[in-house]
């Protein structure tokens, strides 16, 4: 249903269907998103779903006009007291949207129902991730209506763990409810039900309007027993819709292997489901040849929360060697603070587009969100990656309790530096998650209080302690919380004329454009800056080169020290922190003609810079 994105299948739709047919229960997966697509128009619809500020459940609170009417919120009432939120404003042509979805859905509703005979199922199962319960419960309220007799059953992210249970009561009409992974317990239900079992207990893992408990689910421990995905059903719902279909989703692993280690403090991922499993190299490579094969995506999107690191050993180095699947272009979700080599090899592969993970480009607040990795090795990272062709996507996020006020404005400095770089998708504050530690740990983590964001009273005919059950989103009070708007207001402003600047090809370049026996040249276009173009000596381009990954200055000779002032003075190269970067771009022509020790400032006979 909708807000799910129209440009890709529901790896979760594809998966459950598998396993279904594979048991013999025969079924088949709705893409009605697609249809409110074209009744909204498409990039109308994809801005909604992929570009608003979830917090602000701008699509459920259209389709909970739908369910309630305005019995318990108006357009006046959730512009004013939700949309008008200082961190979170939503502009005047993006408002216009959402008034333009509510009025498609009384019809999308009604073709949603008589698109077939709904008589004809057992069961009707919707899935619900962000935004996409209200649209859910809408329909699920009319199959229910003209047909008593079909089971309807809710699942999602929407419903992990304890928010599924004020569900039960606030929509009666839902037989069950699964609060985990289904890939064991969903088959146990259809089987239950086949059965004439539904006056029984559920399964582990599902509530019912008669066992309403809480219950943890079977977790899967082998990945390879899953089925490849079924997205046939999305193919056909898509083919004369006008839809760009050009992705699909892919698993290769489950839980985050860092988060078992050290939890980023802002991260809700995975809710009760953070241990690390994974699929084997010969599984992953089989799945994503069959895949590619059957649906020919232009991108392969991963729904990995981080790439093993088994993967970085073997099925890479597979990839690699293989024309036809280093052709096909993936994503991954990465550590970032992966090597030059390391990320070649991703190229390699055919990993294209990467989100690794940035959050921010300052110490204090990195270690504050425990994220193990330096600003340094942020930018090294996204140097990098422009050098060599990957695309990063990455967000800024600020307002952590214990953030230094001052680190705003060093923010502010610092990616104007940097705005030959990729710019972020996102800079906004950040949103206490359920599951994340901010959220588990409140107090510990410096807020004086969290409660429901607004958006929730606007959605939901619930009373406060049920919105607190079911709630995934949380609203904030620190030391410095109100301030944020007013901190951060250099940084936006910069950052979106960043954003501006690229997405139209005009950012600029800051490289190292050639080479000579006497050293290098260094060209500078950025759109902030005036136009430079720099002769560097050989002592000063070895040190260039040496600052190609994060170093502290406390290695340098005197000597070289006197060099690195006049790379500082230039902005070639940065003080991040304890370290120095880089800022420049070093092509791999520029540096396929020089052979150097990068490590080795300390020893003077060995930093000097050769030509080949």
């Amino acid at each position: 249903m909708p807000f799910a994105s129209a440009a890709r299948p529901s790896l979760a739709l594809g998966l459950l269907q598998s396993l279904a047919n594979r048991r013999g229960h025969n079924c088949c997966s709705k893409y009605f998103n697609t249809l409110f697509a074209r009744l909204l128009g498409y990039q109308a619809y994809r801005k909604m779903a992929d570009y608003f500020p979830v917090p602000l459940l701008a699509g459920e609170w259209v389709f909970s006009q739908a369910f309630y009417g305005q019995g318990i919120s108006s357009w006046d009432a959730y512009e004013r007291n939700v949309l008008d939120d200082p961190l979170l404003t939503l502009p005047l042509d993006s408002r216009n949207l959402v008034q333009a979805a509510l009025r498609h859905t009384h019809e999308f509703l009604q073709l949603c129902l008589q698109s077939c005979d709904w008589s004809q199922y057992r069961m009707v199962g919707f899935t619900s991730t962000f935004e996409q319960t209200m649209a859910s419960m809408c329909l699920a309220r009319l199959i229910k209506r003209q047909h008593p007799n079909v089971t309807i059953v809710m699942g999602g992210a929407n419903f992990e763990s304890g928010m599924a249970q004020p569900y039960l009561h606030l929509f009666p009409f839902v037989d069950y409810i699964c609060c985990g992974e289904a890939d064991v317990s969903f088959l146990q239900l259809c089987e239950a039900l086949e059965n004439q079992a539904s006056h029984s207990a559920p399964p582990q893992g599902f509530l019912s309007q008669a066992y309403s408990q809480t219950t943890h689910p079977p977790k899967l421990q082998d990945m390879d027993s899953l089925p490849y995905p079924d997205f046939d059903d999305f193919f056909r719902a898509v083919r004369h819709s006008g839809v760009d279909a050009a992705m699909i989703p892919m698993e290769a692993a489950r839980g985050c292997w860092w988060g078992e280690k050290s939890h980023c403090t802002f991260c809700g991922l995975n809710g009760q489901s953070m241990r690390f499993r994974q699929k084997s190299t010969g599984r992953v490579a089989a799945e994503t040849a069959y895949l590619t094969a059957r649906y020919q995506p232009q991108l392969l999107s991963f729904s990995d929360n981080i790439l093993s690191r088994d993967y970085m050993k073997n099925l890479l180095p597979q990839w690699a060697s293989d024309s036809e699947a280093s052709q096909t272009r993936k994503f991954f979700e990465v550590k970032s603070n992966m090597t030059r080599d390391e990320l070649v090899l991703l190229k390699q592969a055919g990993i294209a587009l990467i989100q690794p993970g940035i959050e921010s480009l300052a110490d204090r607040t990195l270690r504050i969100m425990g994220k193990g990795v330096t600003a340094a090795q942020n930018i090294a990272l996204l140097r990098w990656c422009m050098e060599i062709g990957i695309e990063a996507h990455w967000n800024l996020i600020y307002g952590f309790p214990g953030e230094d006020p001052a680190g705003f404005g060093a923010t502010t400095e610092l990616i104007q530096k940097l705005s030959h770089l990729s710019p972020p998708q996102g800079c906004f504050p950040i949103r206490v998650d359920r599951f994340s530690p901010n959220y588990e740990r409140w107090q510990q983590h410096g807020f004086r209080s969290i409660a429901p964001v607004r958006a929730y009273s606007h959605v939901f005919a619930a009373a406060p302690e049920d919105i607190a059950q079911l709630a995934y989103f949380f609203d904030y009070e620190h030391a410095q919380s109100a301030a944020l708007p007013e901190l951060a207001a250099p940084m936006r402003a910069f950052w979106d004329l960043w954003l501006q600047h690229h997405s139209t090809g005009r950012g600029g370049e800051f490289a190292v454009v050639e080479t000579g026996a006497d050293g290098c040249t260094v060209s500078d276009t950025r759109f902030n800056r005036r136009a430079e173009c720099w002769q560097l000596t050989l002592p000063e381009t070895s040190v260039l080169l040496a600052c190609d990954l994060p170093v502290g200055p406390r290695r340098l000779t005197p000597h070289q020290k006197e060099t690195l002032e006049s790379l500082l003075r230039r902005e070639i190269v940065l003080e991040c922190g304890d370290k120095l970067i880089a800022a420049p771009l070093i092509p791999q022509s520029i540096r396929e003609q020089f052979r150097y020790v990068p490590n080795a400032l300390s020893d003077e006979n060995r930093c000097s810079l050769l030509q080949r």
